[in-house]
């Protein structure tokens, strides 16, 4: 009976943790990660989020482990931009949805925009609905 039990708990443990929607979200500015965070805890619950402040971090854990969606930034506090560790994620094989959220010259916007299954919207006229909205694809 015991044996039985611990079998039963075990796969319901990892059905569990199998179905858990993960979010890695990368930004360097604390007020922005957190209206990120919020964002994603307050309307999709029982999301698992990972957090990172530079971009060879965002390279690392994203080619390392699945994520529902990525959120990132592109100017952080190291050398590697969220463009940059966008196209090498890309390079790697991986097609996680990434989302941009930045304040960054027109072609940078155009470079990802160019990167399949990428978005982007500008931090100038962020739209807080909209990019929950957007989230919804991927979380739901």
């Amino acid at each position: 009976m015991r044996m039985f039990l611990q079998e039963k708990f075990k796969s319901y443990f990892e059905a569990d943790l199998m179905s858990t929607k993960r979010v890695l979200i990368a930004e360097d500015r604390q007020n922005w990660m957190d209206m990120h965070t919020d964002i994603v805890r307050e309307n999709f619950s029982g999301v698992s989020v990972d957090k990172v402040t530079q971009g060879a971090d965002l390279l690392r854990l994203a080619t390392a482990q699945p994520y529902d969606v990525i959120i990132t930034d592109n100017t952080m506090d190291d050398s590697i931009t969220g463009e940059m560790a966008i196209g090498k994620i890309r390079e790697a094989g991986y097609s996680a949805p990434i989302y941009m959220v930045a304040s960054c010259r027109p072609e940078t916007e155009q470079k990802v925009r160019s990167y399949e299954n990428t978005y982007f919207m500008d931090k100038d006229s962020f739209d807080s609905d909209k990019f929950t909205s957007d989230l919804e694809k991927f979380l739901c």
